[in-house]
C-alpha cells in the first residue's frame, strides 16, 4: 500500500469517526457574529476582537502606520534569517498584506 493510499484511508476514517478537523474560514469581517464559509451566521466566542476594534477605520489605519514605521516579524524566522533580508522587506510586505 502506498503512502498516499494509506494517508487517504486514515483521513477517510477520521471523517467517519467524526474527529476530522478542518479550518473554518470567515466570509465576513471578524465580529461577535460572523458569516462562516459553509455554515452561515455563527457566534464567535474565541475572537481576539474582544474590544470590538477590529473594524474601526482609525485602528486599522494606526496599525498600518505602525507596520510602516516599526515593521513586524516572527522572531524565530528573523533569527533563522540572521535579521538581514527580513528587515528590509518586512514593512512593505506586511503593509501590502493588510491593504
Amino acid at each position: 500500500m502506498s503512502l498516499r493510499t494509506r494517508l487517504d484511508a486514515e483521513l477517510d476514517q477520521f471523517k467517519r469517526d467524526g474527529v476530522y478537523k478542518r479550518l473554518n474560514y470567515l466570509a465576513s469581517p471578524q465580529d461577535s457574529r460572523v458569516q462562516m464559509e459553509g455554515r452561515g451566521e455563527v457566534v464567535i466566542l474565541s475572537s481576539n476582537n474582544y474590544l470590538g476594534l477590529c473594524n474601526v477605520p482609525e485602528v486599522i489605519a494606526a496599525g498600518k502606520r505602525a507596520l510602516d514605521r516599526w515593521w513586524a516579524a516572527n522572531p524565530p524566522s528573523r533569527t533563522r534569517a540572521a535579521g538581514t533580508r527580513t528587515r528590509g522587506c518586512a514593512p512593505r510586505c506586511s503593509a501590502s498584506r493588510i491593504s
